[in-house]
């Protein structure tokens, strides 16, 4: 029995909550579900990023290939976790649409199924072993007065407290990033100056210190730091370390 999901929202207070809620008119003896959309799509996200990051899934992957073929398909894959984990959700939604991603929801949790080689290249692609890979994100039921939703369980990991429009903007540095030092000389002449001010602005925030970044990413980084005050930090500092003193939560 199963009942497909579709994209719905609410508003409150003016503002917007989005969620993933069962097909009504879909097989009625299944259970009706609900699902916060924001922090199911992160759970995911992280899920299949950390897949990619994981030396054994890659070395089963790579198991016959030669050792250059290997070194590619690694360093590829570190490029897909990025995308996956930092890149605006259209980006992200073209790689999880190349890979075939498939999710299934039920009142325990998330699985989802894809195809790593999908992504990966050629040399994968020709590996015969290759078979779909799979996560899980653990769920827990909550009621709403008269209507159940899930929730990931507290002692989840990948409970998310993020700031999506932070992560976004961190990827839109690095892509600006890699749109400047792919420029020409005679290129960057040509270009507008607005528009040349406005990557080098974006790609001056792609030098974060890592613990910076590893921080937001983790939903961690000091309360008052968001995409907004980021963005105008006119005088964010060089050297890593006063980046940290400027950026990084206080402890006491």
């Amino acid at each position: 029995m199963v009942r497909a999901l579709s994209p719905t929202h609410t508003r409150n207070h003016g503002r917007r909550y989005s969620y993933y809620a069962s097909n009504m008119n879909d097989d009625a003896g299944a259970p009706a579900l609900r699902l916060p959309a924001g922090e199911i799509e992160q759970a995911t996200r992280r899920a299949i990023a950390r897949w990619f990051r994981k030396d054994t899934n890659l070395q089963r992957l790579t198991a016959s290939m030669p050792a250059a073929e290997k070194t590619e398909i690694f360093d590829r894959a570190g490029t897909v976790a990025s995308t996956i984990e930092l890149a605006s959700i259209s980006e992200t939604r073209k790689a999880l649409n190349a890979m075939q991603l498939s999710v299934a929801v039920n009142e325990n949790g998330i699985r989802g199924t894809f195809e790593p080689r999908d992504v990966l290249g050629d040399a994968a692609e020709q590996e015969q072993a290759t078979k779909s890979a799979s996560f899980e994100v653990s769920l827990e039921r909550q009621s709403y007065g008269l209507e159940p939703r899930l929730r990931l369980k507290p002692s989840e990991p990948d409970k998310p407290a993020r700031d999506q429009h932070l992560v976004e903007l961190l990827g839109r540095a690095f892509g600006a990033r890699a749109t400047l030092l792919a420029m020409s000389e005679a290129k960057t002449k040509s270009i507008k100056t607005t528009r040349l001010r406005h990557l080098q602005r974006l790609a001056r925030l792609s030098y974060l210190d890592p613990t910076i970044v590893r921080q937001i990413l983790a939903g961690t980084q000091r309360a008052d730091l968001s995409s907004r005050s980021l963005w105008r930090m006119a005088d964010l500092p060089i050297r890593w370390k006063e980046q940290r003193e400027a950026l990084c939560p206080t402890t006491t």
